[in-house]
Order: C-alpha cells, then structure tokens, then sequence
C-alpha cells in the first residue's frame, strides 16, 4: 500500500507543446497542490504511463530525444 501523497506526471502540460520536461506535483488535503516541479532529466514526446509496482509508483515515458523507453520510480519509504 502507497502511503504518501499523490505523485502525479500530467499528461496535459500548461507549458509550451515545445517543452518535453516532465513535470510532477503533490496534492496535500491540508494545503492544497504544491508549486511544479521538473522531473530531473526525464523528458517525453508522448504521453506518459503511471502504475502501481510492489508499493512504488512507476512512471514510463518515450524519450524526448531518442525512441527509447524510460522509467522512473516513487519510492513513499525513501522519497
């Protein structure tokens, strides 16, 4: 069980078309949606894809610059 605020890549970015950065926010009940951030040297040209995986959240996401397939993953006990 994820026990951690919700970690969520937008598949719908407000930023330029011409920005492949992911980006991430975290919804706290108590204080609302934090400020976004960028996903440190994760980009996509597509749409990305998250799931459940033994407890972490797993992003995958299509290179920004390449045809490659990546993925990062939330871990809620170690950050």
């Amino acid at each position: 069980m994820v026990r951690s605020s919700w970690l969520i890549p937008s598949p719908r970015s407000r930023y330029p078309k011409e920005d492949l950065n992911l980006w991430w926010a975290v919804y706290d009940p108590a204080g609302g949606w934090c400020e976004d951030e960028r996903f440190y040297n994760h980009q996509s040209r597509e749409t990305v894809g998250l799931g459940e995986w033994n407890g972490r959240l797993v992003c995958l996401h299509r290179g920004g610059n390449d045809q490659y397939l990546w993925y990062t993953v939330y871990d809620p006990e170690t950050g």
